[in-house]
């Protein structure tokens, strides 16, 4: 078993003798006791997939040491490694980028982490669920994008691009107005929800809402055995990779914009009108443009 210092290494010491854990429980504590630093790079899947046990499990152990969820668990994990005057190795941030890293050599790491995220990504890729998602977009009368939290921007930036394809679009990301929206949301209507953790409340209450009106639903998630990607009829799973220092994966936004503009293509390949479509939202801001 490999030595930190005290901190929350010592509270999984503790928790392992003491604690009233399940069998699962207590093999998440004991692979994070042995691996202390490899947490920092595994989203939550992948670490119950080493500990062999669910995603579930690793979220409720968490919560069963004190922290609200992975992402805290993993932030004081970081910290008590940052703090640790035994190891000779300084914690990794992403990828394999380290605190004491030079910026070239840094950058160079980021932008390769983030291209590995979009391979795996890819290759993961459901075509079925895809096609399915597109197809419903194709037929939708209106098409409602949401989003909460650091993702709040994308709303903007999806319709913008939807808009100009000749797919009406609204963006929301004020919670009243989405739980409004997605209340009176119809059969011809569709609902895309972009949220990493796919468990952000008022998301998941608004898929919900807008699925029993007979909308079509659709969640961009990290997370398949989230509450937001079972809520919904089609879940696009991405790959990002957890940062110790944000609270949302890195490059799980660059996924979901790529996945974005492969619907767009895949729109345009469907419906002749929306190249000329775009041509002509083009047009109308280019007396805008300096």
């Amino acid at each position: 078993m490999v030595l930190v210092q005290p901190g929350l290494i010592q509270q999984l010491s503790v928790a392992a003798l003491a604690e009233p854990l399940t069998n699962a429980e207590r093999r998440v504590v004991e692979w994070v006791l042995e691996h202390p630093e490899k947490p920092l790079n595994l989203s939550v899947g992948e670490l119950a997939a080493a500990a062999g046990v669910s995603e579930a499990t690793v979220v409720r152990t968490c919560q069963r040491i004190g922290y609200a969820g992975y992402p805290q668990f993993k932030l004081a994990l970081a910290a008590d490694l940052a703090q640790s005057s035994r190891s000779d190795h300084p914690p990794l941030l992403i990828g394999d980028v380290k605190v004491d890293d030079p910026l070239d050599v840094a950058v160079r790491k980021v932008f390769g982490a983030n291209i590995q995220i979009l391979t795996r990504s890819l290759e993961a890729l459901d075509m079925s669920l895809f096609d399915a998602a597109l197809t419903a977009i194709l037929r939708a009368k209106r098409l409602e994008v949401f989003s909460a939290g650091i993702q709040a921007h994308l709303v903007n930036d999806v319709c913008a691009k939807f808009i100009s394809t000749g797919i009406p679009c609204a963006g929301r990301a004020d919670h009243l107005q989405q739980l409004t929206a997605a209340a009176l949301m119809e059969v011809s209507d569709v609902l895309l929800i972009f949220s990493h953790s796919g468990r952000v409340k008022v998301l998941i209450q608004a898929a919900q809402l807008a699925r029993v009106r007979g909308a079509t639903t659709i969640a961009i998630t990290n997370f398949p055995q989230s509450r937001l990607a079972k809520s919904v009829d089609i879940a696009l799973i991405t790959h990002g990779q957890d940062a110790t220092f944000c609270n949302e994966a890195m490059g799980s936004q660059v996924v979901q914009m790529v996945l974005i503009d492969c619907l767009l293509v895949g729109i345009a390949s469907r419906r002749d009108q929306v190249l000329s479509n775009i041509v002509t939202a083009r047009k109308a801001v280019e007396e805008y443009r300096p």
